[in-house]
């Protein structure tokens, strides 16, 4: 009870009579179970709400003994509402990442020190906000709001952004971000050669190169046009791709 969204919440009966008894909790519709016949049940859970409050849940318990008889009783779950953990882009910064959905920050083709600048965009009352970076600098830790707070980053590829607050409540919520920082890719496949007047099946193999200073979480995908399956590589991508073709392209 008066507990942060997403906490299990045990229930615990103390009825007393002529047993077995049989017990029916109507733990709220909006609860994750809504009901129990278990004398004490647990591990209930009920759905998070973005506020500084919190929402009072009607329990109900209705206890029937050997004989038939029954008693029931009403009461209160408190359970505190969350905060809104909203960091964004801030859009009044020029030359800053891009946002691509659902929770990633890039930056292509820039000069180091790639420099991010977020907004916090909460609409709760916070005690404080938590970010890691993601990097080895030193995390943000402070119970001030920021309408705009800049990093710089060094690295080339991938690291993990995570954003916490906490609001007056004393619960929290996380956001989680990828940081990806990089340069368009470069890569080479020439023709094999011997590529016309031959019969199917027809196999060739294609030299790959020119990849090796791409940024590592860069992606490969070869198309083909003779009904085949295209073949998607991560970074680095083989040196050699082996084809065989079976459609003919003859008209």
């Amino acid at each position: 009870n008066n507990s942060c969204p997403g906490t299990p919440i045990a229930f615990v009966s103390t009825s007393t009579g002529v047993g077995p008894l049989v017990y029916a909790w109507n733990l709220n519709a909006v609860a994750t179970p809504s009901s129990s016949t278990l004398q004490n049940p647990s591990g209930v859970i009920y759905p998070p709400t973005i506020g500084n409050t919190s929402t009072n849940y009607p329990i109900k318990l209705v206890v029937t003994d050997a004989y038939g008889c029954k008693d029931s009783v009403i009461t209160n779950v408190i359970v505190k509402h969350k905060p809104e953990a909203n960091l964004i882009l801030d859009p009044f910064t020029t030359g800053n990442f891009s946002f691509v959905s659902p929770n990633t920050f890039t930056r292509c083709n820039a000069t180091s020190p790639y420099t991010l600048t977020v907004a916090n965009n909460s609409s709760t009352t916070n005690s404080n906000y938590f970010i890691n970076w993601g990097d080895t600098s030193t995390n943000y830790n402070n119970a001030a709001s920021f309408t705009s707070l800049p990093h710089n980053y060094t690295f080339n590829g991938f690291r993990s952004l995570t954003h916490t607050v906490t609001n007056s409540n004393g619960c929290t919520n996380t956001q989680n971000f990828i940081i990806y920082i990089g340069s368009n890719p470069s890569i080479s496949m020439p023709n094999p050669g011997s590529t016309t007047g031959q019969c199917s099946p027809k196999s060739y193999s294609f030299s790959i190169s020119g990849f090796a200073s791409n940024t590592p979480g860069t992606t490969y995908k070869i198309e083909s046009n003779d009904k085949g399956v295209d073949t998607i590589f991560p970074h680095p991508p083989p040196s050699f791709f082996n084809k065989t073709y079976f459609n003919h392209s003859c008209g």
